[in-house]
């Protein structure tokens, strides 16, 4: 009876031990047994599909170790912190595999037929695993008939000369020999891969260019007979005369989207690298490219038609130029032209020219002092020449008078009849961002008129100070002309902070007063309550004028307005006394927040409700 117990404790003890699945953890059909010092494949149950068996200490996979296991999908045997050998057969049941992951495995060893029996397997990465030129010369992969992508990053490839099989591999359209040591292929290298479409071929940081240039011409073409959708071949040379002669060796070639970072170019001040000229592309006059990315090269100066070889570039052709041109075709149908944050310090005669439909000129962040003579871009939309020094718009109309949106925030403009030049002449102008110059004076031209039916939304005048000005009222058919008679109200928005105070309003006496900007300014401060409302009038407006107008006659007599110094000396004096009334209407509000006032009928005049609010002194 005892002897039938210890029996019973024993299977029981053998069972739990073969169901628990030590130091894995089961998610369905998953299994996720990543680092736990396995020495070799671990019992699991056999409908298990994912297998995560990186970082552990198996050295051998043989055709005993997955036999259990016919339904898996996905197997992860990367990084095993011993040297592991694919026994020939290893996969012999695994039908169903679709992706197998050996990679980070240093000094991995294949048999012949290691890879027998992955009839149906489309991803295969054998990344960091020091492989050499044999894993594509031999016949590992050729029982892989249905291989799409295969990683081989960072190995120890030398030449590269596929095997004649891959003609067989229908399906195989994304190789990456990144980080590999290849120095050289010619012509005759690549016939396993002739009549394939490469969706992805990346060659970057390989040797390829150490060779000396003459060698490409008796090379012939590498790449005859194979198209590329996007081929990558980043730093790889040293130079353009390098790059130049392997253009010419592959002419013809097919390639949609071709990729080139590295050290192209003299960069700020460098003369020991030349930039890209009309030759250095020219070798791909008939490969059809459509997108060229020269991103994190260090091009300078774009010279006379660089491009003209590329007959069917796309809008976003050279993304990422330097890491700043974001969009750049210059074919006749170029549409934007980004140069942002670049260390442009001059633009030469005649600039832009022969780019007719140009809608968006992007050049905020550059050191432009002027704009030299510019060609004429009729149909420019945008223009931003913000962040950049220019103390003069001179020759900014002939650029772009067309365009809806102006930039010339942060630069050194003095003058604020800037401001009336731009929209006297742009007249479909919308926004206009003139804040953060250093404003002195106002010298109107007796020429310089306001057109009445300007289309402004949108003009910042924000100075250097700590204090924002944003005018944001739409400035449309019946609404001011500004130069003479200005009445500004500045609408304050109270949040706890000092830099935020809103232009909200312009009215002007030229043609009658804008009645309407008048209340919508003073609703505004009803309706958001935290709105503190100041009027500042600019120009000869005397205070029997401003009487006279019975929308505002009730709020000139309850509160004191300021007048514009016409001298710029006094304008120090003048923000004094603004900021001044500023704090003390906070005060006045945080007040009124405290302790709310009991509700009194107001007097209202011409039908225009006005707050209750005590008249501050200044």
């Amino acid at each position: 009876m005892w002897l039938l117990v210890l029996q019973l404790l024993g299977a029981g003890f053998y069972l739990q031990v073969a169901t628990c699945y030590r130091s894995c953890i089961l998610n369905g059909q998953r299994a996720l047994c990543s680092g736990q010092w396995f020495y070799q494949v671990p019992a699991l149950p056999p409908n298990i599909t994912h297998l995560f068996l990186d970082r552990n200490y198996i050295r051998e996979l043989s055709s005993a170790s997955l036999e259990d296991f016919a339904e898996l999908q996905d197997l992860d045997l990367g990084n095993q912190k011993v040297k592991l050998v694919i026994r020939n057969n290893g996969f012999l049941q695994q039908r169903n595999m679709t992706r197998l992951v050996l990679g980070f495995n240093i000094g991995l060893q294949l048999e012949p037929r290691a890879f027998a029996g992955l009839d149906n397997l489309q991803s295969l990465f054998l990344d960091h695993c020091r492989l050499t030129d044999a894993i594509l010369t031999n016949s590992f992969l050729q029982p892989l008939r249905f291989l799409e992508t295969l990683d081989l990053f960072g190995n120890r490839i030398m030449r590269l000369q596929p095997g004649l099989f891959f003609s067989n591999l229908t399906r195989f359209t994304q190789l990456n020999l990144k980080l590999n040591q290849i120095e050289k292929f010619c012509e005759g290298d690549l016939v396993g891969f002739k009549g394939k479409y490469f969706q992805y071929l990346n060659l970057t940081s390989n040797k390829l260019f150490r060779t000396p240039s003459e060698d490409w011409f008796s090379c012939g073409n590498p790449f005859k007979g194979i198209a590329f959708n996007i081929l990558d071949l980043s730093y790889n040379g040293l130079n353009k005369k390098q790059i130049t002669q392997f253009f010419k060796a592959i002419q013809g070639t097919q390639i949609a989207h071709l990729k080139y970072s590295g050290p192209i170019g003299k960069g700020f001040s460098h003369e020991n690298i030349p930039d890209p000229d009309e030759s250095t592309f020219e070798g791909l006059n008939r490969s059809a490219i459509s997108i060229l990315d020269l991103s994190k090269n260090f091009i300078f100066c774009l010279q006379k038609a660089v491009f003209s070889p590329l007959k069917d570039i796309n809008p976003n052709a050279f993304d990422g130029l330097q890491g700043h041109l974001r969009m750049l075709n210059l074919s006749f149908n170029l549409l934007v032209l980004d140069l942002s944050y670049n260390h442009i310090g001059v633009l030469g005669d005649d600039a832009f020219s022969k780019l007719p439909r140009l809608r968006g000129l992007f050049l905020t962040g550059n050191s432009l002092r002027g704009l030299g003579l510019p060609a004429m871009l009729p149909n420019l939309e945008y223009l931003t020449l913000g962040d950049n020094k220019l103390s003069s718009i001179y020759n900014l109309i002939t650029l772009g008078s067309s365009s809806t949106y102006v930039d010339v925030s942060d630069n050194r403009l003095t003058d604020m009849e800037d401001v009336y030049v731009i929209l006297t002449h742009f007249k479909r102008l919308q926004k206009l961002f003139f804040g953060g110059n250093f404003i002195k004076w106002c010298t109107l031209s007796k020429n310089i008129m306001m057109p009445q039916n300007n289309s402004l939304e949108v003009l910042d005048l924000h100075d250097s100070s700590h204090y924002t000005f944003t005018v944001n009222k739409q400035l449309t058919g019946h609404a001011c002309r500004l130069p003479t008679g200005i009445v500004y109200l500045i609408t304050v928005v109270v949040d706890g902070r000092l830099d935020r105070i809103l232009l909200r309003t312009v009215v002007s006496l030229s043609d009658g007063w804008c009645l309407e900007a008048f209340s919508l300014a003073q609703g505004r401060m009803l309706e958001e309550l935290k709105n503190i409302l100041i009027m500042v009038v600019v120009g000869k407006v005397t205070h029997y004028q401003l009487m006279k107008v019975n929308a505002i006659r009730a709020f000139v007599k309850r509160r004191d307005y300021l007048v514009w110094p016409e001298d710029p000396q006094d304008l120090d004096w003048f923000y004094e006394r603004l900021f001044s009334q500023i704090l003390k209407d906070i005060k006045v509000k945080e007040f009124e927040e405290d302790k709310p006032e009991p509700e009194v009928e107001l007097d209202v005049e011409d039908g225009m409700e006005l707050e209750n609010m005590g008249a501050v002194a200044m």
